[in-house]
Parts: structure tokens; C-alpha cells; sequence
């Protein structure tokens, strides 16, 4: 790896060469522009998210932003991260309905419940949170079967 640690393109010292950084390493997640979609995979069955839930997550992610918070969803083969800024994370215990919303926007029927169980872990997030400077990702595999 070079100075600037881009792994893009190149193999590491353990001969990884898919562009993957190690636990430690990884950078801090790009959040992505307001109605950019980072929803690009969900498990087979899953509906995708309506226009409306989409709008509705749009404008959650509008109002968290003009409040210098942030919060947003990507999907993964394996499952989904949700990431959050540093004063979002903080403050994850108060803002339920534009979680709901905004996971919903990328992960229809779900939403609420996600953050719901972000809200019971919030003392965790918190924590997490307080280790870095990043603000925080939070993971989770698909966790119900599809339909």
C-alpha cells in the first residue's frame, strides 16, 4: 500500500487485490448526494420501495441535514449498513421517525423496525461513536426471509 493507503486497483502486503480494506483501515463512508440511491441490492421477494417511501426519505434526510445531521442506507448482497455522522449517532435515541423513514426510503417494510432496535442500542451507538471521528455505521446481515 502507498502513503495515502488507496488499495483501489492494487494488491496489499497480504495479496488482496479487490480493493478491500482491512478492519482498521477502512475510510469513512462517502455519504451519498441527497436522492442519490445507495439501495442496490435487496434479497430476492423483497419489494423495492414505493415513490412515496422514497419521497418521504428524501425529505427525513432533508430535515436531519438542515440540522447538520446525517443518516443514510446502503444495501449489500450480505445485508445493509446504515451510516450516521457524528452528531447524528449522538443523538439517535431522539430521531426515530427520520430513521424510519429514511431506512424505509431503502428497505421497504423494515424501516420502523430498524429504527426502533437502533433507538434500544442507542448507548452502544453512542459509545461506538465516541471512539472515532467518523460518526457511525451500524450492519446487519438480512435478518427475516423474504415475503
Amino acid at each position: 500500500m502507498g502513503a495515502d493507503n488507496d488499495v483501489t486497483g492494487a494488491a496489499d502486503s497480504n495479496g488482496r487485490e479487490d480493493g478491500a480494506r482491512w478492519a482498521g483501515q477502512e475510510e469513512a463512508a462517502k455519504p451519498p448526494a441527497l436522492g442519490e440511491d445507495r439501495a442496490a441490492w435487496l434479497p430476492e421477494g423483497m419489494t423495492t420501495p414505493s415513490e412515496d417511501e422514497r419521497a418521504a426519505g428524501a425529505q427525513a434526510r432533508a430535515e436531519l441535514q438542515a440540522r447538520s445531521l446525517d443518516m443514510w442506507v446502503e444495501t449489500k448482497w450480505w445485508g445493509f449498513q446504515v451510516h450516521m455522522n457524528k452528531l447524528t449517532a449522538d443523538l439517535i435515541g431522539d430521531l426515530e421517525e427520520w430513521a424510519s423513514k429514511i431506512i424505509g426510503a431503502a428497505i421497504p417494510g423494515i424501516g420502523q423496525l430498524v429504527a426502533r432496535v437502533m433507538k434500544l442500542h442507542g448507548q452502544a451507538i453512542k459509545a461506538a461513536n465516541s471512539a472515532g471521528p467518523d460518526g457511525v455505521k451500524c450492519s446487519s446481515p438480512w435478518f427475516a426471509p423474504p415475503g
